[in-house]
């Protein structure tokens, strides 16, 4: 499963790597320059490492959850990031908005109402949903899951806060290149068998493979999915907040079914699953709605300066200006190109 989710971050990158050299290469040099000059030491040594390696860390430890614990479990605790977000605006001592905390609690429900519906599986899994087959393997794997949630919070965060300071390609490129390298470094450690080669199992390189479930479905979910769907996260997060993208990722079961039911693979959900949906897609609205009521409070005071010192430079050149010696009294009219002076 870990190689598979390697070959995806790898494909990903290769792809992202010719958009990021052509919008670089549209992008003005003063932009460019002023980009790079607004990058601290920190931001490029600390925040964006850790934010790739919080990225490697969400798309990891899903499926490593999920050969560990059942399938409700791993899907639950692996989307608690926007109760992670919010609790920890909480301890930073962030106003949290009523709505924002109210539909964030919404949808989550609504996601734990389709996790724990009856699924069509086997018996084995059955039992597991009900604890009867609880051990110590299940809960690491709980725990594990739980990992991914705090890994998409840290990475949502830091990619909000690295956004503004590079060109989107550019930072998706990193991102996606530093995440493989991270992950092929913890498989390397785990002892998981690797071969610098092309075979369709355990070769690094075994997705370029052109059979059906190798190149043509890494292309699509590197393109599709990560290139359209990731990175269209990433680019409206210069309008919200993370924890509505958080939200936002929570529909994405919800949109599957509908296009499944409609393509004709997929039938009608349970009862229980229509009502959890419907929860996601309330609380959803609820977050994203809640964003209309934030303010932003912005230090105008050089702006300001800015504006007085352009307002009196343009006074001193008018020719319109009419002055005596005279005058002790200074009176002016209400117009952008004139002013008098009018002696006592």
């Amino acid at each position: 499963a870990t190689m598979k989710t390697y070959w995806r971050l790898q494909s990903t990158s290769i792809c992202l790597f010719p958009l990021a050299v052509v919008s670089m290469a549209q992008t003005p040099k003063e932009k460019l320059e002023e980009q790079w000059s607004s990058l601290t030491r920190m931001d490029l040594y600390f925040f964006l490492p850790l934010c790739a390696a919080s990225y490697a860390l969400l798309t990891t430890a899903f499926v490593i959850a999920l050969e560990m614990t059942s399938l409700a479990n791993a899907f639950i605790l692996s989307n608690l990031a926007s109760l992670v977000i919010i609790l920890g605006k909480l301890i930073l001592g962030i106003q949290i908005l009523l709505l924002e905390g109210t539909g964030a609690v919404i949808g989550l429900s609504g996601a734990v109402v389709c996790a724990l519906a009856p699924p069509a599986v086997t018996a084995e899994t059955t039992r597991r949903m009900l604890g009867t087959l609880a051990s110590n393997q299940e809960q690491l794997g709980d725990a594990i899951a739980f990992l991914a949630s705090l890994g998409t919070a840290m990475y949502l965060i830091l990619a909000k806060k690295l956004r503004y300071k590079m060109d989107l390609f550019l930072f998706m490129f990193i991102l996606f290149s530093l995440a493989s390298a991270f992950l092929l470094c913890y498989m390397t450690m785990t002892g998981e068998e690797i071969q610098l080669s092309t075979d369709p199992n355990v070769g690094i390189f075994g997705w370029m493979n052109i059979v059906p479930d190798r190149l043509p479905l890494e292309l699509y979910m590197a393109i599709v999915c990560n290139i359209v769907g990731t990175t269209g996260y990433i680019a409206v997060m210069k309008y919200f907040d993370p924890v509505v993208i958080t939200m936002v990722m929570l529909t994405e079961p919800v949109i599957a079914t509908l296009l499944g039911i409609l393509a004709g693979v997929e039938a009608m959900p349970v009862g229980q699953i229509i009502v959890g949906n419907a929860f996601v897609i309330l609380g959803s609205i609820i977050v994203i709605s809640s964003e209309s009521k934030k303010t932003e409070s912005i230090d105008a005071t050089k702006a300001l300066k800015t504006v007085e010192d352009s307002s009196a430079a343009a006074v001193l050149r008018s020719p319109k200006i009419q002055t005596s010696h005279k005058s002790t009294t200074v009176t002016a009219e209400e117009s952008p190109t004139k002013v008098i002076w009018k002696p006592s």
